[in-house]
C-alpha cells in the first residue's frame, strides 16, 4: 500500500509542478509584454508643431485652438503683409497665400498681386512693428507702428491696426490647427 500511496503522491506532485511551470511561464510572458509596452510608450515620438512667430512652447490638444496660437499666427501674417521691400514682397505674399482659405484665395491673391505690382513700380517699402494683438470672435486685431519708405527716405510713420479674419478648416502638415485666413485689411 505504501508503494501505491507513493505513486499517487508522485503523480500529484508532477501535476502541481507542471501547473507551477505554466504559471511561471505565463507571468514571464506578461512581464515581457508589459515591458515592451512601457518601452514603446516611453520612446514614442510626439508630434512637434512649430507655429510661425510663436514666442513660447505650448501643449497641443485635439480640436482646441489656443488663443495664443491664433494671435501668433496673426502677428506672423501681419508682419509679412505689412513689412516688405520691392525685393522681398513676392516671397512674403507667397508665404501668406499658404494660410489663405480656398474660398477667399482668388480675392486675396488678386489684392496681393496688385500690391506687388504697385510696390515694384514705385520702389515703395515699409516696416511694421506690432505692439499689441487681441481677438474678438473670428477676428484678430494687430496694432503697431508702420513706417513707409521710398528708397532710404522715410515718408510716413504712424500707428496702424490690421484686421484679420480667420476660419477653422481642415488641418494639414503645414497648418496643423487648420486656421485659415479669409481677409486682411487696415482697420
Amino acid at each position: 500500500m505504501k508503494v501505491e500511496k507513493f505513486w499517487e503522491i508522485w503523480e500529484n506532485m508532477s501535476w502541481t509542478l507542471n501547473t507551477l511551470k505554466f504559471i511561471v511561464l505565463l507571468q514571464f510572458t506578461v512581464i515581457i509584454i508589459l515591458g515592451l509596452a512601457i518601452v514603446k510608450k516611453i520612446t514614442q515620438r510626439k508630434p512637434v508643431v512649430i507655429v510661425p512667430g510663436a514666442p513660447k512652447v505650448m501643449e497641443l490638444q485635439p480640436d482646441i485652438i489656443p488663443e495664443q496660437t491664433v494671435k501668433d499666427l496673426a502677428i506672423f501674417i501681419t508682419t509679412l503683409y505689412a513689412s516688405f521691400s520691392p525685393a522681398s514682397i513676392q516671397g512674403h505674399f507667397e508665404d501668406i497665400l499658404r494660410f489663405v482659405d480656398s474660398e477667399s484665395y482668388g480675392e486675396v491673391k488678386s489684392t496681393l498681386l496688385a500690391q506687388i505690382k504697385k510696390v515694384k513700380e514705385s520702389g515703395y517699402s515699409q516696416h511694421f512693428d506690432p505692439d499689441s494683438v487681441w481677438v474678438e470672435n473670428d477676428t484678430v486685431f494687430v496694432r503697431g507702428l508702420l513706417k513707409a519708405f521710398i528708397g532710404n527716405q522715410k515718408i510716413k510713420e504712424e500707428a496702424n491696426v490690421f484686421k484679420l479674419k480667420f476660419k477653422k478648416g481642415v488641418p494639414n502638415s503645414s497648418n496643423p490647427y487648420g486656421i485659415y485666413l479669409t481677409a486682411i485689411r487696415n482697420k
